[in-house]
């Protein structure tokens, strides 16, 4: 979804808010052919594993990701090839070539550094 989508679906939201309806966005997206079911799943399911409780440190999954080191689809499958073989993400990253050693080794120091300045 391009910022003009973003802003097309924001619109029907507001739209419909004034009518006294709410719809998530992603509900919307789909409604409008921006997205399919299986897209709309997927998105939910990954920002599922990346939600973070309040005052937790921020998973290494969802740093990378902000720092566009991997985008969300190979991290995704990642994460679940790590779950399912109950190996470190770290571990399956590098399996991958999402990633190179001395570069995850600096992230994950950089990650660590912000993490504990957050607590």
């Amino acid at each position: 979804i391009d910022e003009d989508e973003l802003t097309r679906i924001n619109e029907e939201q507001r739209k419909r808010k004034e009518k006294g309806v709410t719809v998530a966005l992603g509900q919307v997206a789909l409604e409008l052919g921006m997205v399919t079911p299986d897209q709309l799943r997927f998105v939910v399911a990954f920002s599922r594993r990346l939600s973070v409780k309040e005052n937790a440190p921020k998973p290494l999954a969802l740093f990378l990701l902000e720092h566009n080191v991997i985008r969300p689809v190979p991290l995704s499958h990642a994460m679940e090839r790590a779950a399912e073989n109950d190996e470190p993400l770290e571990k399956v990253l590098l399996e991958l070539n999402l990633i190179n050693e001395a570069a995850l080794k600096t992230f994950i120091d950089i990650h660590q550094r912000f993490s504990q300045s957050r607590t």
